[in-house]
């Protein structure tokens, strides 16, 4: 496009929503695979569980997904108290099977900061109370660049279950987009 300087839109956005859509366009009609993928990434939380997300499940794949505010409107029941969650919190993408829920949360030009792993942990308790029954996985999607910074001040290993560098999708995926996701760290 003449007035980008000859270039496209997806070459020069450092927006993680639009990265997440592409990633969400990408694995919607064969999420076995992306959870293939994430079976083989690191797991600085529980290392033991490595491998053990079931890629053959009846996988259902959700962006923006607004987990509190839809559970409460869909009449559904929890066995605890998501009233303290606030109904505005969405996940970026969400895989949902009979026995296992994966919550992402992605960064593309800048890192987790403390309030986002605050937030998580809260997510984290609130759902080992109302989804006791699933096996809640959360992965944290970023730049390989921000996984292995010696600069990174915060503990994402307490946090996620799965560390998960944009620079493996655009490699499995060969997709420019998530190459970008993963280059725009920092910019």
């Amino acid at each position: 496009m003449k007035w980008l300087n000859e270039t496209q839109w997806s070459e020069i956005t450092r927006e993680e929503r639009q990265f997440c859509a592409e990633l969400y366009c990408t694995i919607k009609d064969d999420p076995g695979t992306f959870v293939e993928i994430l079976n083989s990434s690191q797991w600085p939380r529980e290392p033991n569980k490595q491998g053990s997300l079931d890629s053959n499940a009846n996988w259902e794949v959700g962006i923006e997904v607004a987990f509190y505010r839809d559970i409460g409107f869909s009449g559904i029941k929890l066995d605890a108290d998501v009233g303290k969650a606030s109904p505005h919190r969405k996940f970026d993408l969400a895989l949902f099977s009979d026995q296992q829920f994966i919550i992402i949360e992605a960064k593309a030009q800048q890192g987790f900061e403390q309030c986002d792993l605050d937030e998580y942990m809260k997510d984290r308790t609130i759902f080992d109370q109302c989804l006791s029954e699933l096996d809640t996985y959360f992965v944290g999607l970023c730049s390989h660049q921000y996984i292995g910074s010696k600069h990174r001040q915060l503990n994402l290993e307490g946090v996620f279950d799965i560390l998960l560098p944009w620079c493996k999708l655009a490699e499995h995926y060969s997709n420019d987009a998530f190459t970008r996701a993963n280059e725009v760290y920092g910019n």
